[in-house]
């Protein structure tokens, strides 16, 4: 019941928040899109909470529970309060139709899916309670030094633990801590339960956006895609901060896309995306590359299609939602946190030999290639499927140059991703090997958004071309059948 109740806080924290941005011009956002939205902005809220609670007080204190519940109310009261009544924006350019046969379909192979998934999940959670090498060595132990250590907590960010990274941020070992201090007793199966939860909402993220701007069978084609993508779910088990910040990516490109598509200069939403991607750098490091990426991906959106105006505007609001999260972050790395083993193992002379090494490049270029062909570890690869799928489909009448946003965006991230690894002190073999899949998998919820936002409707396809139902049933059943595979590899470690 306590971490029942920790949820609870969160929630209606983060939903009351999400509702009084969202509704300020576009009236009230859809429930699923709030449940989704508002845990994730709980979670960042409270980790950040609990992290200024720890800087002041020195320790953990039950008056901490109650402070939470003040704001809870607070925050609840404040959204509660009535406004003059504005048109709401926030709607599907296209309106949402009843649902078709193809939506019931989809809509039955996504449920099964996601009991298989959920089934999949708990079952690898307790075949690993601890999770895998960076559950317990970096993020499980930092909570543990935080929950454990009480006055002592800061001992967690000391030079000796370097190899646990000691640098990186908090949100996911602080909202650990904070279930273990409402529960008073730190249970194993709590780093469990939040991965699950972040699993889960992130996939509830793909389908609500899809199905709130698209169509619900668009929703739920993403949703099969990544359900049925074995390594989203083996990783979601793992413990690892990986899939907390691809909910935060995704959320952030969400509601900036939705802000850039409205006639309203959205204010509310852009903060609330700047809050999300703010609260991506509290997660991990690649956050804040994100983070400074994002004017410019909406620069260049400007320079496509010729509206400075709002583009300009969403930055503005954008950096006033991001600026608590990385000034949180800031005092951690600043005051707190060693250099980062990057930064410390960098020197100059080796950093200008690796720019100009030609052959680093097309390794790198090669393994990013290989990476993003097999990525997954889908029985037969996803790409081509993802591709094919494309040009059969072809781009929607409403896509437009506007809809570019998300993939300059994912673009420059993943250039970011290629310059860290051509200037990396460590071997280069090394790194590629033991995160290239992860960087891919942060990214992965947000390219499915990204081009199912685009994309024509399944109906719209069956409508126009209908010899191609064949192919897109073939489709849908070949994720599904070869979904069988996620519990072959469960029953080997069974």
């Amino acid at each position: 019941m306590a971490f029942i109740f920790s949820l609870l806080i969160s929630f209606l924290t983060g939903s009351a928040l999400v509702d009084r941005l969202l509704s300020d011009k576009d009236g009230k956002t859809p429930l699923a899109l709030r449940l989704f939205l508002g845990l994730g902005l709980g979670w960042g809220f409270s980790s950040a909470l609990l992290f200024v609670w720890l800087l002041t007080i020195g320790r953990f204190h039950k008056s901490y529970l109650l402070l939470e519940l003040l704001l809870c109310l607070f925050f609840v009261t404040l959204s509660a309060v009535k406004k003059e009544r504005r048109p709401k924006n926030l709607e599907p350019k296209v309106p949402l139709a009843p649902p078709s046969g193809f939506s019931r379909i989809t809509a039955v192979g996504f449920y099964l899916l996601l009991t298989g998934g959920i089934l999949i999940l708990v079952l690898l959670s307790i075949l690993y309670p601890h999770g895998n090498w960076d559950a317990w060595a970096i993020w499980n132990n930092r909570a543990r030094f935080i929950f454990r250590a009480a006055a002592d907590w800061q001992e967690a960010f000391n030079p000796l633990l370097g190899w646990s990274h000691p640098d990186y941020p908090l949100l996911l070992p602080l909202s650990i801590a904070r279930c273990w201090f409402y529960l008073g007793e730190e249970k194993l199966w709590v780093p469990s339960a939040m991965a699950l939860l972040f699993t889960l909402i992130t996939t509830g993220m793909v389908v609500s956006s899809l199905s709130l701007i698209i169509s619900r069978s668009q929703g739920y084609l993403a949703g099969i895609i990544l359900l049925g993508t074995p390594f989203y779910l083996i990783h979601g088990a793992s413990q690892y901060a990986d899939i907390p910040l691809a909910f935060y990516f995704l959320s952030g490109i969400v509601l900036l896309s939705l802000s850039n598509q409205r006639s309203s200069n959205g204010c509310g939403g852009s903060i609330l995306a700047g809050l999300m991607i703010g609260f991506s750098a509290w997660t991990k490091n690649e956050g804040l590359m994100l983070a400074a990426l994002i004017p410019l991906s909406l620069l260049i959106k400007a320079a496509f299609t010729h509206r400075w105006k709002l583009p300009g505007k969403s930055c503005t609001f954008f950096l006033i939602g991001v600026a608590p999260a990385l000034a949180v972050l800031l005092y951690q790395k600043i005051q707190l946190a060693p250099a980062n083993d990057l930064l410390v193992l960098a020197r100059p002379a080796q950093l200008a030999a690796n720019l100009a090494d030609a052959e680093r490049v097309i390794q790198i270029l090669i393994r990013f290639f290989k990476s993003a062909f097999y990525f997954g570890q889908w029985p037969i690869p996803l790409a081509p499927f993802l591709i094919l799928y494309a040009l059969v489909a072809r781009l929607s009448d409403q896509a437009s140059k506007a809809h570019i946003f998300p993939f300059v965006l994912i673009f420059l991230q993943t250039g970011g991703y290629f310059l860290v690894f051509l200037l990396t002190p460590h071997n280069l073999t090394w790194h590629l090997d033991t995160s290239l899949d992860r960087l891919f998998l942060q990214l992965f919820p947000s390219l499915l958004f990204a081009i199912f936002s685009v994309l024509k409707t399944p109906e719209e396809i069956l409508l126009c071309l209908r010899r191609h139902s064949n192919l897109i049933s073939l489709s849908l059943s070949w994720i599904i059948v070869f979904r069988l595979d996620m519990f072959h590899l469960l029953g080997k470690n069974l």
